[in-house]
């Protein structure tokens, strides 16, 4: 099984249209998008237009998409949100629709699948805390038990690209589509774009190069 991955737009619509049609040309079993449409940048209206058109998408929910939900209902202060996140988060109730907020709602931050005996973990954070959790390219895995059910994790949220091993797991993140930081990605583990990466011969991961 091949897999497409990608995570973390943060509303660059630019990016997304690039991406998509980078794709175009590739062959896949299945599209994984690992969450996070809403934050920094404007265009989260066009992008969710954009995913929803996408056949058979695997789709996670971010920790920015579940940011939004809060506002959204009133259960946040959008001032905290736009002094650490832009103005992507001013004035969300006024500007989005009920029908978009069911949608974003729908999905959940983690999704599990199987596919020819492998067995595939896709995680926003991490399988430990699928919503806000984080594993950086340097960081020791603190709970590898987590990992142990899985053949390939794919992982998003903290915009690294990154592929390593745990004991025999696969962990891969496709950094960020829409905000890369490739500054904190200076280890080791860092991916190298347009890549193949199989999981006992049975899955593979594939991250269009830039």
């Amino acid at each position: 099984m091949k897999l497409v991955v990608f995570s973390d737009i943060h509303g660059n619509l630019p990016a997304l249209d690039a991406f998509l049609e980078k794709i175009e040309t590739l062959s896949y079993d299945a599209l994984v998008f690992c969450g996070d449409i809403f934050g920094y940048y404007y265009h989260q209206k066009e992008i969710i237009e954009r995913l929803s058109r996408l056949d058979g998408l695997i789709w996670l929910k971010g920790n920015h998409d579940e940011y939004f939900l809060r506002l959204y209902h009133g259960m946040s202060d959008e001032k905290q949100y736009i002094q650490k996140y832009g103005h992507s988060y001013a004035n969300v109730r006024k500007r989005f629709h009920e029908e978009e907020t069911r949608l974003i709602d729908r999905h959940k931050p983690e999704h599990q699948m199987e596919c020819n005996g492998c067995r595939i973990g896709i995680f926003h954070g991490t399988p430990e805390n699928s919503l806000e959790g984080r594993l950086y390219p340097d960081r020791f895995v603190s709970n590898p038990d987590d990992y142990r059910n899985y053949d390939l994790v794919i992982l998003g949220h903290t915009h690294c690209r990154m592929l390593r091993k745990e004991q025999n797991t696969l962990i891969v993140n496709s950094g960020s589509l829409g905000q890369p930081r490739v500054w904190l990605c200076r280890c080791g583990h860092r991916i190298t774009a347009g890549g193949v990466w199989r999981s006992n011969d049975r899955s593979e991961a594939v991250i269009p190069g830039d």
